[in-house]
């Protein structure tokens, strides 16, 4: 396998979106980095990835990795990680919404200390103002004055975008990428980012037009009735007349009347209609719960009462059972505990087959793979063994690339150049994982680890062992695993940021999303089956290794 460098030179660069909630971030990331756009709106729990390649005049290409923070991460503690090693902060404010604006300065104090930022030292990344949903210029709150203004006494770049429409998107990323890279874009070179913007007209639908004798037009655009005779003009009359009003109110008195003389009968009729709905209570949780999965953008298969899953592709994948709630009613936090201090019996009974999520920290100090394993290590052990691992082609030899679809297979991996994965110079990001599914690779690979410590030898499920690698940057996006059993997982190198939220069946009753990092030597025990989980390498070259116990 080759360890030749790449011909071409991809920069890469990590952007930064932050801002308040709801001013239109992650439409922004989406809106560039897959031209889609949604109506709906969903809060952006802890942090959101995105890979954009773009080539720059001259044929010079560069790698954007999009962060897409979300707003209410400046009350929490994860906000350094976010912008650490960021090329470019982006403060996105919505027009209409006046105090989106104002928090920006809370937003570039906070991110200014995140870096290290002081008057006697400069800014290690650029900042950017952008003046978001200029297609609602009828609403606009924030005056552009007052946008030049604060960008001007900030030093910082200007930009405004639609990411409704996609006015101004393109362009304003790659100025920023252009800026990064020294490169002065010519006027042929910005308009060739500007995007048609088409309009939307709204016409009434014609099933929702009634016609009444009388020549008198009603549509669902007007709470009046529109009178159009002879070809006059158009006026306009009250619904209803004093006379109807009236004789509307003395007929819901009568009704009133009669309904208040209740008898005996009725009102034991009542009591057998309450009893009903008290007992009826499981199906109508039952009922709320499949609303929240819709609302949620996920699909309830009521046939099989389970939610299907779809690969990246699109295609469908499984039937996922749905989560027993109780599971995480009552975990608000990952419990992290020193490795002196845990114990076989503590983690039997109160980790191993809950829904706490825990931390052991410093637990693989002692394994062999702690200073052995990296890229080449498990390159020229697959190599030598011809390993099926390498060629992904037997059903148990699994692999996932994420956003990299360059790579088909760990042949593919171990094909890259030195400088690549070696993090050298302006090398392309990459993050994958692969199942270990070779007895042999298995016997040799299992000499330098083992199973932690604290989980019983019974409990060890005999099941391959999944290890994952990739540069800092990226991570597996939020997903929930079709694993039989609950999980651990050891950082043998680099940082990790791992988040949990509760499956959308739970949202109503289980607390909210959850974050931590884990450094080498760190174990997570977390069941993937019930928790959605997302990670993200922090720095260095980040290697994992993860099995079931059961």
């Amino acid at each position: 396998m080759s360890d030749s460098e790449d011909e071409a030179v991809e920069r890469q660069f990590k952007i930064v979106l932050v801002g308040d909630p709801a001013v239109g971030k992650t439409a922004l990331a989406n809106k560039y980095a897959q031209e889609s756009f949604s109506k709906k709106y969903t809060p952006t729990v802890g942090v959101e990835f995105y890979l954009k390649r773009i080539m720059l005049p001259g044929s010079k290409p560069a790698a954007l990795k999009i962060w897409d923070v979300g707003g209410a991460a400046m009350e929490g503690t994860m906000i350094d990680k976010y912008i650490f090693g960021a090329h470019a902060v982006l403060l996105v404010y919505d027009v209409s919404n006046f105090n989106s604006f104002e928090n920006l300065d809370g937003w570039l104090k906070q991110c200014k200390r995140c870096i290290g930022s002081s008057e006697d030292r400069p800014l290690p990344c650029s900042f950017a103002l952008i003046a978001n949903k200029i297609d609602l210029e009828h609403k606009r709150s924030v005056k552009s004055e007052r946008h030049h203004r604060f960008a001007q006494e900030n030093a910082l770049l200007t930009y405004a975008v639609s990411s409704k429409s996609g006015e101004g998107v393109n362009l304003c990323f790659q100025k920023i990428v252009a800026e990064l890279m020294g490169i002065k874009l010519s006027r042929a070179d910005q308009e060739q980012q500007h995007q048609v913007v088409k309009a939307e007209v709204m016409i009434p639908r014609q099933d929702r037009i009634i016609a009444n004798s009388n020549g008198t037009v009603k549509t669902a655009f007007s709470s009046a009735e529109m009178s159009v005779k002879n070809g006059g003009p158009d006026t306009f009359t009250p619904k209803e007349t004093k006379e109807t009003n009236l004789a509307m109110n003395e007929e819901a008195m009568s009704f009133v009347l009669i309904r208040l003389q209740i008898s005996v009968k009725s009102a034991i009729l009542l009591g057998m209609l309450i009893g009903s709905v008290m007992l009826r209570w499981e199906l109508w949780d039952s009922a709320l719960k499949h609303g929240e999965i819709a609302i949620r953008g996920y699909e309830y298969d009521s046939d099989r009462d389970c939610v299907r899953v779809y690969k990246r592709n699109g295609q469908f994948d499984y039937c996922r059972p749905l989560v027993n709630c109780r599971m995480c009613e009552n975990v608000t936090h990952i419990h992290e505990v020193p490795n002196d201090d845990m114990d076989p019996e503590l983690f039997e009974k109160e980790y191993a087959f809950t829904g706490q999520p825990l931390i052991v920290r410093n637990v693989t100090q002692d394994w062999k793979a702690m200073s052995a394993f990296d890229f080449t290590f498990f390159r020229d052990i697959y190599d030598r063994l011809n390993s099926p691992v390498l060629y992904n082609t037997e059903p148990d030899c699994q692999f996932f690339s994420w956003d990299f679809s360059e790579f088909s297979s760990m042949d593919e991996v171990f094909s890259m150049p030195r400088g690549r994965y070696q993090m050298k110079g302006t090398y392309t990001p990459w993050y994958i994982g692969w199942a270990d599914c070779d007895p042999q690779a298995r016997a040799i690979l299992r000499d330098y680890y083992e199973t932690p410590w604290f989980i019983a030898k019974e409990s060890e499920s005999g099941r391959r062992d999944w290890f994952f690698m990739g540069t800092p940057g990226f991570g597996a996006p939020f997903h929930i695993d079709n694993v039989v059993h609950a999980s651990w997982q050891a950082q043998i190198r680099g940082r990790k940021l791992w988040q949990l939220q509760p499956p959308p069946e739970c949202s109503r009753i289980c607390p909210g999303p959850m974050e931590t990092v884990l450094e080498a030597g760190d174990v997570i025990v977390v069941n993937t089956n019930w928790w959605f989980h997302a990670t993200s390498v922090l720095d260095g070259l980040s290697i994992t290794i993860t099995n079931e116990y059961t």
